[in-house]
Protein backbone atom coordinates (compact mmCIF):
# COMPACT_ATOMS: atom_id res chain seq x y z
CA UNK A 1 0.00 0.00 0.00
CA UNK A 2 0.93 3.22 -1.39
CA UNK A 3 2.03 6.41 1.76
CA UNK A 4 -1.36 8.09 -0.15
CA UNK A 5 -3.16 4.90 0.42
CA UNK A 6 -2.34 4.40 4.27
CA UNK A 7 -3.49 8.09 4.83
CA UNK A 8 -7.13 7.50 3.35
CA UNK A 9 -7.35 4.58 5.12
CA UNK A 10 -6.65 5.87 8.21
CA UNK A 11 -9.01 8.72 7.71
CA UNK A 12 -11.62 6.37 7.22
CA UNK A 13 -11.13 4.41 10.12
CA UNK A 14 -11.00 7.41 12.08
CA UNK A 15 -14.57 8.91 11.03
CA UNK A 16 -15.93 5.43 10.81
CA UNK A 17 -14.88 5.69 15.10
CA UNK A 18 -16.15 9.39 15.29
CA UNK A 19 -19.84 7.70 13.89
CA UNK A 20 -20.13 5.24 16.39
CA UNK A 21 -19.54 7.05 18.84
CA UNK A 22 -22.40 9.10 18.21
CA UNK A 23 -24.55 5.83 17.99
CA UNK A 24 -23.76 4.58 21.59
CA UNK A 25 -24.92 7.67 23.33
CA UNK A 26 -28.23 7.53 22.57
CA UNK A 27 -29.22 10.81 24.20
CA UNK A 28 -31.87 13.25 22.36
CA UNK A 29 -30.69 16.91 22.54
CA UNK A 30 -34.36 17.56 23.48
CA UNK A 31 -33.77 15.96 26.64
CA UNK A 32 -30.48 17.68 27.78
CA UNK A 33 -31.79 20.93 27.22
CA UNK A 34 -35.37 20.60 28.91
CA UNK A 35 -33.10 19.01 31.87
CA UNK A 36 -31.23 22.21 32.05
CA UNK A 37 -34.06 25.00 32.01
CA UNK A 38 -35.04 22.89 34.71
CA UNK A 39 -32.38 23.54 36.58
CA UNK A 40 -31.60 26.71 35.97
CA UNK A 41 -34.75 27.50 36.71
CA UNK A 42 -35.51 29.29 33.24
CA UNK A 43 -38.38 28.22 31.38
CA UNK A 44 -37.64 28.67 27.58
CA UNK A 45 -34.18 29.47 28.23
CA UNK A 46 -33.06 28.09 25.06
CA UNK A 47 -35.45 30.05 23.25
CA UNK A 48 -33.96 33.35 24.91
CA UNK A 49 -31.18 32.40 24.10
CA UNK A 50 -31.91 32.21 19.90
CA UNK A 51 -33.73 35.45 20.62
CA UNK A 52 -30.28 37.39 21.58
CA UNK A 53 -28.68 38.92 18.81
CA UNK A 54 -25.46 37.00 17.60
CA UNK A 55 -23.07 39.31 19.08
CA UNK A 56 -25.13 39.27 22.71
CA UNK A 57 -24.86 36.04 22.97
CA UNK A 58 -20.92 35.88 22.06
CA UNK A 59 -20.95 38.35 24.58
CA UNK A 60 -22.07 36.36 27.38
CA UNK A 61 -20.96 32.58 26.08
CA UNK A 62 -17.54 34.65 26.51
CA UNK A 63 -18.28 35.54 30.28
CA UNK A 64 -19.16 31.84 30.73
CA UNK A 65 -16.45 30.52 29.49
CA UNK A 66 -14.02 32.88 31.26
CA UNK A 67 -15.65 32.15 34.61
CA UNK A 68 -15.37 28.44 33.39
CA UNK A 69 -11.47 29.15 32.83
CA UNK A 70 -11.17 30.80 36.27
CA UNK A 71 -11.50 27.76 37.73
CA UNK A 72 -9.68 25.08 35.37
CA UNK A 73 -5.94 23.84 36.92
CA UNK A 74 -3.29 22.99 34.33
CA UNK A 75 -3.63 19.17 35.73
CA UNK A 76 -7.49 19.17 34.29
CA UNK A 77 -6.64 21.25 31.03
CA UNK A 78 -3.98 18.36 30.15
CA UNK A 79 -6.29 15.64 31.34
CA UNK A 80 -9.08 17.45 28.78
CA UNK A 81 -6.04 17.70 26.32
CA UNK A 82 -5.16 13.73 26.26
CA UNK A 83 -8.65 13.04 26.70
CA UNK A 84 -10.43 14.83 23.68
CA UNK A 85 -9.81 13.53 20.17
CA UNK A 86 -10.10 17.02 18.83
CA UNK A 87 -6.77 18.06 20.98
CA UNK A 88 -4.45 15.55 19.30
CA UNK A 89 -2.17 16.20 16.56
CA UNK A 90 -2.15 14.77 13.55
CA UNK A 91 -0.80 11.10 12.88
CA UNK A 92 0.12 12.06 9.30
CA UNK A 93 3.76 12.70 8.82
CA UNK A 94 4.59 16.66 8.25
CA UNK A 95 6.80 15.90 5.37
CA UNK A 96 4.86 13.14 3.70
CA UNK A 97 2.12 15.68 3.69
CA UNK A 98 3.97 18.51 2.34
CA UNK A 99 5.13 15.87 -0.44
CA UNK A 100 2.07 15.77 -1.21
CA UNK A 101 0.80 19.21 -1.91
CA UNK A 102 3.79 19.65 -3.89
CA UNK A 103 2.94 16.50 -5.94
CA UNK A 104 -0.59 18.04 -6.43
CA UNK A 105 0.02 21.37 -6.99
CA UNK A 106 2.67 20.46 -9.53
CA UNK A 107 -0.14 18.10 -11.74
CA UNK A 108 -2.55 21.72 -11.63
CA UNK A 109 -3.11 23.52 -14.62
CA UNK A 110 -1.41 26.93 -14.62
CA UNK A 111 -4.59 29.12 -14.31
CA UNK A 112 -5.29 27.39 -11.07
CA UNK A 113 -4.76 29.21 -8.14
CA UNK A 114 -3.32 27.95 -4.62
CA UNK A 115 -5.55 28.36 -1.79
CA UNK A 116 -4.55 28.23 1.80
CA UNK A 117 -7.56 27.93 3.73
CA UNK A 118 -8.97 29.72 6.83
CA UNK A 119 -9.20 26.88 9.46
CA UNK A 120 -12.89 28.88 10.62
CA UNK A 121 -15.58 30.28 8.48
CA UNK A 122 -18.86 31.83 9.33
CA UNK A 123 -21.26 30.27 11.11
CA UNK A 124 -23.66 28.34 9.05
CA UNK A 125 -21.17 28.10 6.20
CA UNK A 126 -22.06 24.21 6.70
CA UNK A 127 -26.07 23.97 7.67
CA UNK A 128 -27.11 27.18 5.04
CA UNK A 129 -25.48 25.58 2.36
CA UNK A 130 -25.17 21.81 1.98
CA UNK A 131 -28.56 20.10 4.41
CA UNK A 132 -26.22 18.91 7.08
CA UNK A 133 -27.21 20.13 10.95
CA UNK A 134 -25.01 22.13 12.74
CA UNK A 135 -24.90 19.49 15.44
CA UNK A 136 -22.12 17.91 13.42
CA UNK A 137 -20.12 21.22 13.07
CA UNK A 138 -17.51 22.28 15.59
CA UNK A 139 -19.35 25.87 16.33
CA UNK A 140 -17.38 28.52 18.02
CA UNK A 141 -18.62 31.29 20.41
CA UNK A 142 -17.41 34.31 17.98
CA UNK A 143 -19.98 33.18 15.44
CA UNK A 144 -17.67 31.16 13.56
CA UNK A 145 -17.35 27.56 12.93
CA UNK A 146 -13.89 25.47 11.73
CA UNK A 147 -14.22 24.53 8.56
CA UNK A 148 -15.56 20.84 8.15
CA UNK A 149 -15.96 20.73 4.42
CA UNK A 150 -13.68 23.08 2.37
CA UNK A 151 -15.82 23.02 -0.54
CA UNK A 152 -18.40 25.16 0.87
CA UNK A 153 -15.40 27.15 1.79
CA UNK A 154 -14.32 27.56 -1.66
CA UNK A 155 -17.48 28.24 -3.05
CA UNK A 156 -18.05 31.56 -0.35
CA UNK A 157 -14.51 32.46 -1.76
CA UNK A 158 -15.57 31.78 -5.46
CA UNK A 159 -18.22 33.87 -4.96
CA UNK A 160 -17.01 37.08 -3.21
CA UNK A 161 -13.81 36.89 -5.70
CA UNK A 162 -16.41 36.91 -9.15
CA UNK A 163 -18.00 40.03 -7.43
CA UNK A 164 -14.48 41.83 -8.16
CA UNK A 165 -13.24 39.61 -11.01
CA UNK A 166 -14.58 39.13 -14.70
CA UNK A 167 -12.52 35.98 -15.08
CA UNK A 168 -13.40 32.44 -13.86
CA UNK A 169 -11.99 31.55 -10.58
CA UNK A 170 -10.45 28.60 -10.24
CA UNK A 171 -8.68 27.80 -6.84
CA UNK A 172 -7.36 24.73 -5.64
CA UNK A 173 -7.24 24.34 -1.95
CA UNK A 174 -4.70 23.29 0.49
CA UNK A 175 -6.61 22.73 3.34
CA UNK A 176 -6.93 19.85 6.29
CA UNK A 177 -10.37 19.14 7.73
CA UNK A 178 -11.89 18.77 10.97
CA UNK A 179 -14.89 16.31 10.93
CA UNK A 180 -16.98 16.47 13.69
CA UNK A 181 -18.90 13.68 15.68
CA UNK A 182 -22.14 15.53 17.21
CA UNK A 183 -20.98 17.43 19.95
CA UNK A 184 -24.43 16.99 22.48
Amino acid sequence: MSRFSAVFVQFGKNLRVARQSKLKSGVHVDDIIRRIEAEAGVPNLSGVLVGLKPTDLQSLLMMVYREHAKHRDPRSVLSDYVSNRFYFPSECDPEFLNEWDSVALSHLPEDFDAVELSPVSPLGSVSSIAPISQDWVLTMIRNMEVVSDPTNILALGCAARRRSSCGPVTPSPNRSISPAATVW
